[in-house]
């Protein structure tokens, strides 16, 4: 139910900020787009059914935003990306217990984002980003090599994730701007197998989530020439570490 009134609150506040801001003709001045390229790596911690475990997620990934006002930014993403559980993952339901171990999962992701600023108050701004990316699925296939029969089998791996955040920024330093503030994300994932053994073929599903949906995100963003650069840092949720090099044209 927190989780609901989170996202509803975060929905509104987008769409009464871009509200605003068409209200202010005098500040727009057509569209900036900016393209970016997004480097993340992430260690979060999920559940699958009743164990615990932990999902290293590495993407990289290129992005283009549209900025349609000072208030109002709207953006996709397109990359690859790459994950594994920490632990082994067990599946008892195919006619021979399969493990899955330390398996790099790599597949393509597509993803898209919204931004935008709501008050700002002297060298202070407040804005809500919302983020989404899903990372299609991913296969990994093995032969199975007994001693009166011969078998195959296979694993795959989709996620999806989904992030929100209301962060404070100050503006003061000369190019330079630091944010921070409380973030929801959301992960949801799913391990399918299927196995075949002579005659016999069976297949298991197993879903995952993340453990903990509330974190902490803390960040800098400044320019280096022509460029700008954004460095972030999330915590509890998830840990994890990303950057942003993108240039406006």
């Amino acid at each position: 139910m927190k989780t609901k009134v989170i996202v509803l609150l975060a929905v509104l506040l987008i769409f009464s900020s871009f509200q605003y801001s068409t209200e202010k003709e005098s500040k727009f001045s057509g569209i900036d787009f900016t393209a970016g390229l997004h480097l993340s790596h992430s260690r979060i911690p999920v559940k699958i059914d009743k164990l615990e475990d932990d999902l290293t997620l590495f993407y990289a990934a290129l992005g283009l935003e549209a900025e349609f006002s000072e208030y109002f930014t709207v953006g996709a993403l397109i990359g690859y990306g790459v994950n594994s559980m920490k632990d082994p993952v067990n599946f008892y339901q195919v006619p021979l217990t399969l493990q899955l171990d330390d398996t790099n999962f790599k597949s393509m992701m597509l993803g898209f984002n919204v931004r935008s600023e709501f008050f700002s108050w002297k060298d202070f701004s407040f804005s809500a980003n919302a983020e989404f990316m899903h990372f299609m699925k991913a296969k990994n296939d093995f032969l199975i090599f007994l001693d009166n029969v011969d078998g195959t089998g296979e694993f795959q791996n989709s996620l999806t994730r989904m992030s929100l955040e209301l962060l404070a920024q100050y503006e003061g330093l000369s190019n330079i701007d630091l944010f921070a503030g409380p973030q929801l994300f959301l992960l949801k994932g799913k391990f399918n197998s299927s196995e075949t053994v002579g005659n016999i073929s069976g297949d298991e599903e197993l879903s995952y989530k993340q453990r903990k949906p509330l974190g902490f995100v803390s960040g800098i963003h400044f320019e280096a020439g022509d460029f700008e650069v954004q460095g972030k840092v999330t915590l509890f949720s998830n840990t994890s570490i990303s950057a942003i090099i993108s240039y406006t044209f």
